[in-house]
């Protein structure tokens, strides 16, 4: 008996011990053990875009602070083990992005293998362009101005152009222009603003920067890093999602409210089709705030907004803020159907059985499709702030597909359909579509999300008459 147990362990260890290489197989033809194939490795890969969406090449990418090599706008790195990766892009004059990835593989039974997968991860990261103006106070006053672009569509084609999923479509771009203004000062308005500066300054230490925003996060951060262009779910109120903004900086805070008729007047140009579904907000540091046509004090000498296109804000106080215009974007409830495929038949004309060992079939690769419904400087806006915000890039256009149903998978040499048969493939694919809107805009587009196929064979064949006497068989 000891020496018997003395065997089983001998082998039970020589099982372990060879586990993770092969299989322990102990004889028989029916070999049920599995195996784990070792040393899985992930993999990390990148696409780098500028705000547009259109590809941006020269950058520099590090992980882990490591530099990686880039081949146009697309990196990638393999054979990584498990753990956290911190990925840096950064290219001059763009503002950088970063992200943290978590890898880890995980565990399949393929062939009655267990197979040890590394992850595979795609990831896009925008760079927005470094856009900064000063303005300068002082006699001569001065002005000047900073581009929010967004894209219109195409009446000509019918399909939306500028940064959207189409990559083959030229750009079409409307604006939103924001200009500072700041008048002349003269002589003695010159010296009340000097009162307020710091000991050996003078009027030509005073100005401010207007900056185009990538992000929230960038508008209050100190890191002045961004993510991306847009952040949706920010902490603007009553659920508005930020989509541009621009920032103003000053080194020094000055007060204006002593000299009159002196305003400093940020002014924001819209498209025809935007202002009625936006709000713009301020923060000032103790967080977002609404500005609207009656908003006065703290800074704000007053608001115009009655002309269609545009919106001024007067400032008879200097001093760092941001501001940021927003959306409340809308989803309606998404249906769950199913799209109805079927094959081209087989039909046996011939005076013989015949054996099919295939059939073709066509359905939706996995992923989404977008649909513009409308046209418009927001419809672009709003397929970005959707596509970012739930990483739809990352998920592969749905494409026309053929796939092929194999008859052979279950060990035999194929189907075999008798004389004047018919043999038919039928089935189906799930497709969630949703419905995105603009809260008081005509901006709307439909996501189709195309998922799982079920594939249905059946044949139809003649029945052998039943032979019961008589002649009227």
């Amino acid at each position: 008996m000891k020496k018997f147990i003395n065997k089983v362990s001998v082998l039970m260890m020589g099982c372990m011990i060879a586990f993770m290489a092969t299989a322990c197989h102990t004889g028989g033809d029916d070999d049920s053990t599995q195996k784990v194939t070792t040393t899985p490795k992930n993999s990390l890969r990148g696409v780098i875009l500028d705000q547009n969406g259109a590809t941006l090449t020269g950058a520099t990418v590090k992980i882990n602070n490591k530099t990686v090599n880039i081949n146009g706008n697309t990196f990638e790195s393999t054979g990584l083990g498990n753990g956290n990766y911190k990925v840096e892009v950064t290219k001059a004059g763009y503002k950088g992005a970063e992200e943290t990835i978590t890898l880890s593989t995980s565990s399949q039974v393929v062939d009655n293998e267990v197979v040890l997968v590394g992850q595979d991860v795609e990831s896009t990261f925008y760079l927005i362009k470094e856009e900064t103006e000063t303005i300068n106070l002082g006699a001569e006053g001065d002005e000047k101005s900073v581009t929010l672009e967004t894209s219109t569509q195409d009446d000509g084609t019918g399909k939306i152009v500028g940064n959207t999923q189409d990559p083959n479509d030229a750009s079409l771009n409307s604006e939103i222009v924001v200009t500072a203004k700041a008048p002349g000062l003269s002589a003695s308005e010159v010296s009340t603003v000097e009162k307020q500066l710091p000991a050996g300054k003078n009027i030509q230490d005073v100005y401010f920067k207007l900056t185009n925003l990538g992000s929230l996060e960038e508008a209050t951060s100190k890191t002045g890093k961004t993510r991306s262009l847009i952040v949706a779910g920010e902490s603007l109120p009553e659920n508005y999602t930020y989509f541009a903004g621009v920032k103003l900086e000053a080194p020094y805070k000055v007060d204006f409210s002593s000299i009159a008729g002196f305003f400093i007047n940020i002014s924001i140009d819209l498209p025809g089709d935007v202002k009625n579904a936006i709000k713009l907000f301020r923060n000032t540091g103790s967080g977002w705030t609404e500005v609207t046509s009656s908003t006065t004090g703290n800074g704000i000498a007053k608001v115009d907004n009655s002309q269609a296109t545009r919106i001024t804000v007067s400032l008879n106080k200097l001093e760092t803020q941001s501001f940021a215009i927003g959306v409340q974007i809308e989803q309606d409830e998404p249906s769950i159907s199913a799209y109805t495929f079927n094959g081209t038949p087989v039909v046996n004309t011939s005076s013989s059985a015949i054996t099919v060992k295939n059939m073709p079939y066509t359905v939706k690769s996995h992923g989404i499709v977008l649909t513009n419904k409308t046209k418009g400087a927001m419809v672009d806006y709003l397929r970005k702030i959707i596509v970012r915000y739930y990483k739809i890039r990352a998920i592969y256009e749905a494409k026309d597909e053929t796939r092929t149903y194999n008859f052979t998978n279950s060990n035999t040499g194929g189907y075999s359909l008798p004389v004047n048969g018919e043999l038919y493939l039928t089935g189906f694919q799930n497709v969630t579509v949703s419905e995105f809107s603009i809260r008081n805009g005509e901006s709307r587009f439909q996501a189709e999300e195309y998922g799982d196929v079920y594939v249905y064979p059946y044949a139809i064949v003649p029945i052998s008459p039943i032979h019961s006497g008589g002649s009227n068989d």
